[in-house]
C-alpha cells in the first residue's frame, strides 16, 4: 500500500470518528434538552406571563369560562415548550405538533384529537381576540405536562421530573398523574391533612424535605424516598377518631398493595413518630403487600405511654419482599407483626400454616420487645388456645424458623422495662431470652427454642 493511500485511509477513519463524536454529542444535548423543565406561569386576566422566569407578553389573557375551566391561548403555550402550532382554516381547527404527537382542537366542540384518538373534554375551545383559546388542563395532559393552580396563578410545567415546592403542588402533582416528582425548597405551611394518598405508580423524591404528614400507598410501583417526617400535636388533633373516641390513625407510611406488580419502595426516610390512638406504627405493611423497605431511620416515641403501641415496622400476614438496612429505636416494639393469616375460629384452621415470605435482615433495632405477634385481630384464636396442649395446627412449626432467622439476621439491643405493665395482651417476644433457651411470655403460656424449634414449657410459678 502506498503512503498516499495510507494517509487517505487515516483521514477517512478520522472523519468517521469525528462524525460519531458529533452524533453522540448531539444525542447527549438532545437528551439533556428533553429532560429540561419548562415552567410557564400565567395569571388569570393578565397578558403578562413568564417562561422559566423570563417575562413575556401575550395578546390574549387567560380566563375562567362558564364551565369553570381555565382557558389559555394555545399558541403561546405551544411556543413556550418549543411545539409547532398552526391553524387549519378549512377545518376550523388549531393544531399543535410536539415530539411526534399531533393534537387538534376543533373550535366550539368539546373534543380534542390526539393523533388518531378522539377524546371528549368538558368544555369547548373558542376564539378570543383572534386567538384560539383551549382548556389548559386538557392541553397539558395531552402533551404529558402538569398544571398547578394557586389563587389565580396557573403554572404549566413540562418536564420528565416535576419539582414541587409546597403541599398544594404536591397534592396536585400526585392527583395529576405525574410519574416523577421531586421536592425542592419545600414550604410545609398550609398542610391541612395527616397524609397524602397515592393511588398509582410514581417516584416521589423528598430531596431531604422536612414534612409533618405521611403517606398512604394504594398501588404497586410506588417509590417514596428521602423525606424527614415528624408527627406532631397537629396530627393528633386532626386524626380520625379511634375506638375510644380519641385519635385512631397514627401511621406515617401505610402500604396496601399486592404482589402482582412492582413492589412499593420506601427508602431514605428519617421518621420521628410519637404514637397515639390504637392503630399505630411508623410504617404499616398491610396483609399481602409487596415491599422493599430499606435504609430508613425510625424513632418511635410513646410519650403518652399508650398500651396499644405497635412500634417500628408492622408486618402483616402474607407480606412479601424485603425489609433491610433500617435502624429502629422503638419505645416498646421493633417489629410488631401478624406473620400468619389465621382465621378467628379454630375449626377453620388447618395444619398448612405459612408465615409471611418477607425477608427481614441487616436491620438494627433497639426496643423492649423485638416483636409482638398479632393474628387477624385476635390473640392467636378467639380463645387463645392455639399454642396449647400441642394442638397448634402447625403454628409453632411455622413460626420457629421465622423467629430464629429474625434473631440471626438482625442486630437487636434490648431496652430495660420487660415486661411492660398494663399493656395489651399480645404475644410478647424477647428473642434474646428465647435464643438463650429461656422462656418468653404470652399470658400464661411460655415458650423457648429447642433444636431450632419453638416449644412450650410450663410457666414458672413466680411469673404466673
Amino acid at each position: 500500500m502506498s503512503t498516499a493511500h495510507r494517509n487517505h485511509t487515516r483521514v477517512i477513519g478520522l472523519l468517521a470518528i469525528l462524525a460519531l463524536l458529533v452524533a453522540v454529542l448531539a444525542m447527549t444535548v438532545s437528551a439533556a434538552e428533553a429532560d429540561k423543565e419548562v415552567r410557564v406561569e400565567m395569571t388569570i386576566g393578565q397578558t403578562a406571563y413568564t417562561v422559566n422566569g423570563t417575562e413575556k407578553t401575550m395578546d390574549s389573557a387567560p380566563y375562567v369560562n362558564s364551565d369553570d375551566r381555565t382557558m389559555v391561548p394555545l399558541r403561546f403555550l405551544g411556543e413556550a415548550i418549543g411545539a409547532e402550532v398552526s391553524w387549519d382554516a378549512a377545518a376550523d381547527t388549531a393544531v399543535i405538533v410536539y415530539e411526534n404527537q399531533t393534537i387538534k382542537f376543533k373550535l366550539f366542540e368539546n373534543t380534542m384529537q390526539v393523533d388518531d384518538q378522539i377524546i371528549t373534554i368538558d368544555t369547548q375551545s373558542t376564539i378570543q381576540n383572534g386567538r384560539t383559546m383551549v382548556p389548559l388542563r386538557a392541553a397539558a395532559e395531552a402533551i404529558g405536562s402538569t398544571v398547578f393552580y394557586n389563587k389565580g396563578v396557573v403554572t404549566f410545567v413540562h418536564a420528565e421530573t416535576v419539582t414541587v415546592s409546597n403541599f398544594q403542588q404536591l397534592q396536585q402533582a400526585v392527583a395529576a398523574g405525574v410519574e416523577n416528582i421531586k421536592v425542592e425548597n419545600f414550604d410545609a405551611s398550609g398542610e391541612t391533612t395527616t397524609k397524602v394518598v397515592i393511588e398509582r405508580p410514581l417516584v416521589l423524591d423528598g430531596n431531604g424535605a422536612k414534612i409533618d404528614f405521611g403517606f398512604e400507598v394504594l398501588s404497586n410501583g410506588v417509590t417514596i424516598k428521602n423525606f424527614e417526617i415528624t408527627t406532631s400535636e397537629f396530627d393528633k388533633a386532626v386524626s380520625a377518631p379511634g375506638n375510644n373516641g380519641g385519635p385512631g390513625d397514627c401511621i406515617v407510611v401505610e402500604i396496601h398493595n399486592d404482589n402482582t406488580g412492582k413492589p412499593v419502595v420506601v427508602t431514605g426516610l428519617t421518621i420521628r413518630h410519637d404514637i397515639f390512638g390504637n392503630k399505630n406504627s411508623a410504617i404499616y405493611l398491610a396483609d399481602g403487600s409487596y415491599v422493599e423497605i430499606k435504609n430508613n431511620n425510625i424513632t418511635v416515641e410513646n410519650k403518652e405511654k399508650n398500651s396499644y403501641e405497635r412500634g417500628g415496622i408492622f408486618v402483616g400476614a402474607g407480606v412479601s419482599g424485603e425489609i433491610s438496612g433500617n435502624t429502629i429505636d422503638a419505645a416498646l416494639t421493633g417489629f410488631p407483626m401478624s406473620p400468619i393469616g389465621l382465621a378467628t375460629t379454630l375449626d377453620k384452621l388447618t395444619e398448612d400454616v405459612k408465615v409471611a415470605p418477607v425477608v427481614i435482615k441487616d436491620n438494627k433495632v433497639s426496643s423492649i420487645y423485638v416483636t409482638k405477634m398479632y393474628a387477624s385481630g385476635t390473640l392467636f384464636g378467639e380463645d387463645g388456645s392455639i399454642l396449647k396442649d400441642d394442638k397448634d395446627f402447625g403454628v409453632r412449626e411455622a413460626l420457629s424458623k421465622f423467629l430464629v432467622d429474625l434473631e440471626k439476621n438482625n442486630t437487636f439491643t434490648l431496652k430495660d422495662g420487660y415486661p411492660v405493665e398494663n399493656e395489651a395482651g399480645y404475644v410478647q417476644c424477647r428473642l434474646d431470652k428465647i435464643m438463650a433457651g429461656a422462656p418468653y411470655y404470652e399470658k400464661n403460656v411460655f415458650f423457648n427454642v429447642t433444636d431450632g424449634k419453638l416449644a412450650a414449657v410450663p410457666a414458672p410459678a413466680e411469673e404466673k
